[in-house]
């Protein structure tokens, strides 16, 4: 009787503070609007780059495909432009570019894992470790219990206030992929569990989460409870439509909470593995209404892009920007077939 009476004692303090404190207060002052960390860049029919905003603080990227539909190759380029002087790798735009990248992947054995880390420093610009990139490969742990255990006690203990920790001044955590840390992707309960652990440890750490999940057979949605869980928590989904090996990938918005719908863009490699976006290493996509990035951001809305006849596809010319995802060939060997 006793401690029922201080559950419910303990229930009413709560009840009290929702409604004192949490409640919605109309002529409050308005909060401040979130600035986007992440973002795709579409060129107007005004001449203008718009962004559509991907994460702000607390969000979580959700990339969705098939295998091999270049979901980690989205991945890379989210990095990449962390490491851009300007912020900008191709269609992408960081505001993270003073800020520390965790890498977990929970999937790639030991080798593959080094060469595509090599490749993905390269794609930055770097030719060494630097000290604001940190890949961590989780697949030497044998269950997922460990590996998401020690994934979230790396990220509890860093971006500590008095600089203690693993890593500080983290803005991007990415996750090579989310469903390795659970055993069964149909157990609603683990699932929730899971999202609300990482959801709760990106809020206190003030940095965003860009993460991958397989789609079903068909490649219209994301698989199993966890999809589905992951779809409502997500800030932004992405759909990553590859229709046969060897054509491009389309990308395109299957949600974003706090922006305008991206119109959708193809991406894929050329014979020398550099990434192309709509058939070029720096393509944007063009001749998007301008009037659409403007007004209320009522997100059900179809993507604001104007459908335009596909451009011929040019002879890509060497440009200065790092090139991508090159195949590392000479004593390493030709890893061009790996399926990033």
């Amino acid at each position: 009787m006793a401690s029922e009476q201080a559950q419910s004692r303990a229930i009413d303090k709560l009840a009290k503070k929702a409604i004192d404190e949490l409640s919605f207060k109309y002529n409050a002052p308005h909060p401040e609007k979130r600035e986007f960390l992440l973002s795709i860049i579409e060129q107007g029919n005004d001449g203008k780059q718009y962004e559509v905003g991907l994460a702000s603080n607390g969000g979580i990227i959700e990339v969705i495909g098939k295998k091999a539909s270049r979901k980690t190759a989205f991945l890379s380029m989210l990095v990449a432009s962390c490491f851009a002087e300007d912020g900008i790798y191709g269609n992408i735009k960081s505001r993270l570019t003073d800020r520390t990248v965790l890498w977990f992947d929970t999937e790639m054995t030991g080798d593959d894992f080094w060469y595509f880390q090599k490749r993905l420093h390269q794609q930055c610009g770097l030719d060494d470790n630097h000290p604001r990139l940190h890949p961590i490969n989780l697949d030497y742990f044998e269950t997922s219990k460990e590996k998401l255990d020690v994934m979230l006690h790396i990220l509890r203990n860093s971006n500590l206030e008095d600089g203690t920790g693993y890593f500080q001044n983290i803005g991007l955590v990415i996750l090579d992929g989310i469903a390795d840390l659970t055993g069964d992707t149909n157990n609603e309960t683990a699932c929730r569990e899971i999202l609300e652990s990482i959801k709760n440890v990106l809020s206190s750490m003030d940095c965003c989460l860009a993460t991958v999940l397989h789609s079903d057979k068909k490649g219209q949605s994301s698989r199993g409870t966890l999809g589905t869980l992951l779809d409502q928590k997500a800030t932004s989904a992405i759909m990553m439509d590859l229709k046969n090996p060897g054509e491009a990938t389309t990308v395109r918005p299957e949600k974003i909470r706090n922006g305008r719908l991206f119109q959708p863009y193809s991406l894929e490699h050329d014979i020398d593995g550099t990434l192309l976006i709509n058939g070029s290493p720096n393509g944007l996509t063009t001749n998007v209404s301008s009037s659409d990035f403007l007004g209320d951001d009522d997100n059900t809305k179809k993507p604001v892009a104007k459908k335009t006849a596909p451009e011929k596809k040019k002879k890509v010319e060497k440009t200065e920007m790092k090139d991508p995802l090159k195949t590392i060939k000479g004593d390493e060997g030709d890893f061009s077939d790996l399926p990033f």
